[in-house]
């Protein structure tokens, strides 16, 4: 676990379509296939923004809006521990100035990030 994510609950935000919003708001797990065919950059996976303001960027591309993902502290350390990952928001000469980080969850993990939420160990809202 990183010390950016000690003892507190973590509140991350995603920013994307309507429909997919709505279906994770839903409770539809994360799925590879899915991931595949809607990320437009860097590798496959659940990209979640660390600031509220960075994912609003993603969501308006989208035409679409975000939700907010409550993950207890134990489940980002799992998930960390198996290979998801904090790191910067990558720019590109079209993005916006982002200001904060992003919580990477690779589609392998995908099983792992569904059943954390099962157990009620993160919550969207």
């Amino acid at each position: 676990m990183t010390a950016a994510y000690a003892s507190l609950d973590v509140l991350l935000y995603h920013g994307s379509d309507l429909e997919s919003l709505e279906n994770l708001f839903n409770g539809q797990p994360l799925n590879a296939a899915v991931a595949a065919t809607l990320h437009q950059n860097g590798s496959p996976g659940f990209y979640m923004a660390v600031l509220r303001d960075d994912a609003e960027y993603f969501g308006a591309r989208r035409s679409g809006g975000v939700v907010t993902i409550e993950i207890e502290d134990d489940a980002v350390g799992e998930l960390t521990t198996r290979g998801a990952r904090r790191q910067p928001i990558p720019m590109t000469p079209m993005s916006a100035r982002f200001e904060g980080d992003e919580f990477f969850v690779p589609v392998d993990l995908f099983d792992v990030f569904n059943a954390l939420r099962e157990q009620g160990r993160i919550h969207v809202y």
